[in-house]
């Protein structure tokens, strides 16, 4: 596959593969050319909208890079954060556009739950945990959180490489996972969707690392 193209995230203008820097010298000093994916996705390439105090769209925060996977709950993305220059995964959930229309109370209510529950995984402050870092509302109702991108493999491809972990392995995950979900619980959260391919590994050995990622929020 040949060399993803990069995007400039200040004026969003498109170079080829092995481009240093953006064409506008004010843009190159202020951030570096990001990789885009070649995945089929009408937002790759695109700033998330999120809707202004008015309700037009306003901010564009974050520029969407790639696809990291897909689920029942909505899509993860590789996306980059304007305001601060950093990757982050951005899960924009499912949302059925005739709830906002058709039950505008049922989905105000499904909001408030929504920001509630980011605000409170926002708190959680683990090295077992990736961070969440941001939420918003889409232009079109649909709702959003930015959370920290984390390297590594998620345990189930680890297994499909694996197919059977040392029994030592096994335990020292185990542990690591249950002190996660403790950090959790202590703040009155529930993750909702645990399972290997929410949980990220990276190390080797001793030193051998465990993140949980991707709340059912």
């Amino acid at each position: 596959m040949s060399a993803p193209p990069l995007i400039c995230p200040t004026c969003l203008s498109r170079y080829a593969p092995g481009t240093l820097a953006c064409a506008d010298a004010s843009h190159a000093r202020r951030t570096p050319l990001v990789a885009l994916d070649h995945a089929e996705d009408p937002r790759i390439g695109r700033l998330l909208d999120e809707p202004g105090a008015s309700g037009a769209p306003a901010h564009g925060r974050y520029l969407v890079l790639g696809l990291l996977g897909e689920g029942a709950m909505g899509i993860v993305y590789r996306a980059w954060q304007r305001g601060t220059g950093r990757e982050v995964a951005l899960k924009v959930l499912h949302l059925d556009p005739r709830l906002v229309a058709e039950s505008p109370s049922e989905y105000d209510e499904l909001r408030a739950r929504f920001q509630r529950e980011v605000a409170l995984s926002a708190r959680l402050d683990s090295p077992l945990i990736a961070r969440v870092f941001d939420s918003g509302e889409l232009a079109d109702g649909g709702l959003f959180f930015a959370m920290e991108k984390v390297n590594g493999l998620s345990l189930d491809k680890v297994l499909l490489a694996e197919a059977r972990l040392p029994v030592g392995r096994v335990v020292r995950l185990g542990i690591l996972l249950a002190e996660a979900l403790g950090a959790v619980h202590e703040q009155g959260l529930v993750h909702r969707d645990v399972k290997p391919g929410n949980v990220i590994v990276s190390g080797a050995g001793p030193s051998e690392r465990l993140r949980l990622v991707d709340f059912g929020i």
